[in-house]
């Protein structure tokens, strides 16, 4: 089945080819970045649908390194935890 949201990758999608056509942001040469901007959590769950250039900048200046990545999932896990241990049995 088609996931839930998908008008909202739909209409993001257009939102960042409309600003490329018009000219208003040159398209990154970077599939990951298109792919974060679209697919981007805290955004899909809270919403409005907002455009690459507000983004853009965050998106081509983060860097990757070990620390990030095991603080990352060092969050994960806690947070699933919190979610496990204690609001499922209050659930």
């Amino acid at each position: 089945g088609l996931p839930i949201g998908i008008s909202f990758y739909t209409f993001e999608s257009m939102s960042y080819i409309i600003d490329v056509y018009r000219g208003e942001i040159k398209a990154t040469r970077r599939f990951v970045d298109y792919w974060t901007f679209i697919t981007f959590f805290p955004h899909l769950v809270a919403g409005p649908i907002i455009r690459y250039i507000d983004l853009r900048r965050q998106l081509e200046s983060r860097t990757h390194d070990w620390s990030n990545i095991v603080e990352g999932f060092r969050r994960f896990s806690v947070g699933l935890a919190k979610k496990v241990i204690i609001a499922n049995p209050l659930g």
